[in-house]
This record gives C-alpha cells, sequence and structure tokens, in this order.
C-alpha cells in the first residue's frame, strides 16, 4: 500500500518577509486608515473648534460692549442749565388809597437760560420743566418750560417769560418783607427745575432732575436787572 506524505510548502525569503512585516487586520476592527473617514474626521474637529472659538470670542465682545456701556453710564455728564442773563420787560402799578401813591402789583421779567448737554455719546431728553421767581420765600410767579431733545455735546437756549404778582406779598404777616420789595432794588430768586434722562446709545437710560438757582438784582426805577450769584444741584 501507497503511504501519500504532506507536501511542504516552501515559500521565499521575500514572501517569508512579507509576511512578518503584513499586520494583520481583523475583519471587526474599524477602518480607522480609509481616508474617507480620517477627512470626515478632521473636518469635524475643525468645525468644533471653529465654532468654539465663535463662542468664546462672541463672549469677549459682548463683555467689552457691557463694561464700555456702564462706563459711559456710571462717567455720564450731568446737563448743566444755567440762567444766563433777565430783562424786565414790563412793571404794572395801581395807586394805594392811603399814601395816594403808585403801588408796584406785578412786572414781567424776561430770562435767558441755556441747557447745555455736557455727553459726548448721550442724548438728553427732558418733559415738561417749571421755572420760578420768588422773593423772602414766597414764590411770585412761574413759567413753564417746554420739553425738548438736546443731542450729545449740544446747548439748547429758550426764552422764559415769568409774570410776578408783587401784591401776593401783601397776604404777608411780616411788614419788613413788603417794605422791602417796593423799594427800588429787589433782590428775587430765580430757579429752574428740569426733569429728564440721558439716554446711552438707546440702550440704556439714566433718570436725573437738574436744579438751577440764581439771585437776581432788579431795579424798578430804571428796569434793569443783572444775575449775580448762582448754583445747580443734582438728584438721581
Amino acid at each position: 500500500m501507497l503511504e501519500i506524505q504532506p507536501r511542504k510548502m516552501e515559500l521565499s525569503h521575500k514572501e517569508e518577509q512579507e509576511l512578518v512585516v503584513q499586520p494583520f487586520r481583523s475583519l471587526s476592527s474599524p477602518l480607522s486608515d480609509d481616508p474617507l473617514a480620517a477627512a470626515m474626521k478632521r473636518r469635524k474637529q475643525r468645525q468644533r473648534r471653529c465654532c468654539a472659538c465663535c463662542v468664546v470670542g462672541s463672549l469677549i465682545v459682548v463683555t467689552i460692549l457691557v463694561v464700555t456701556l456702564a462706563l459711559m453710564v456710571f462717567r455720564s455728564k450731568d446737563p448743566r442749565v444755567t440762567i444766563n442773563s433777565t430783562a424786565l420787560k414790563s412793571v404794572g402799578y395801581v395807586m394805594d388809597s392811603a399814601t395816594m401813591k403808585p403801588r408796584l402789583m406785578n412786572a414781567t421779567l424776561l430770562t435767558r437760560m441755556s441747557i447745555k448737554n455736557l455727553n459726548k455719546a448721550a442724548s438728553f431728553e427732558f418733559g415738561d420743566s417749571t421755572a420760578l421767581i420768588s422773593y423772602s420765600g414766597f414764590t411770585l410767579g412761574q413759567a413753564a418750560i417746554p420739553a425738548g431733545k438736546i443731542e450729545a455735546d449740544k446747548t439748547a437756549q429758550m426764552n422764559v417769560s415769568v409774570t410776578m404778582f408783587i401784591g401776593n406779598l401783601l397776604m404777608t404777616s411780616d411788614p419788613s418783607v413788603l417794605a422791602s420789595a417796593m423799594s427800588q432794588n429787589m433782590v428775587l430768586t430765580s430757579s429752574a427745575r428740569v426733569a429728564g434722562r440721558i439716554n446711552v446709545l438707546h440702550l440704556i437710560k439714566k433718570h436725573v432732575i437738574v436744579y438751577s438757582y440764581c439771585n437776581v438784582t432788579v431795579n424798578i426805577s430804571n428796569k434793569t436787572s443783572e444775575v449775580q450769584h448762582c448754583s445747580r444741584h443734582m438728584k438721581f
């Protein structure tokens, strides 16, 4: 009986090196060396990095904007109300039956005032306001200041005419006040109250009330007036 011997497979030296160098790839292993999959993976990584950079950049821009607006609000300058000059326009008298002498009863004082917005990047809007003329604590007359808007770094000029009713002083129980008012020179107090808001880029608003006080010396005989000491203060 013949016996068949299995033939040993002989490999060349080159084929043996290829078997050693060639890595074994399992059928279940991911296709990590697929060029299309690697390109898609790199693209997704770039997109994630770009999104992260955009988010961080947006946060930085928003933070800078908020800080800038906050500094503009806290460092915003309040408007300045100034009484520039006054002029006595008309004087009214009545005859005193006791002394048969004319008695001053009313006078019209024209006040030239200005409202200056000192802010470089904010407008100032104000509502209807009031100007008053008083003497020794007694209100002699008042006038309305119409509402308006002043752009950044601008000044609004206006004339306010106030009729003073000197006869109101007849109701005082202090005779020295009336006697002083009937003298040639009267030291009056002209005041203005302007309430409004500062608008920073139409995003942030700051409410403010500006008060201005001036002493005005009025000479009845020659119908002259002069603005002397002035002061102002703000209320938020």
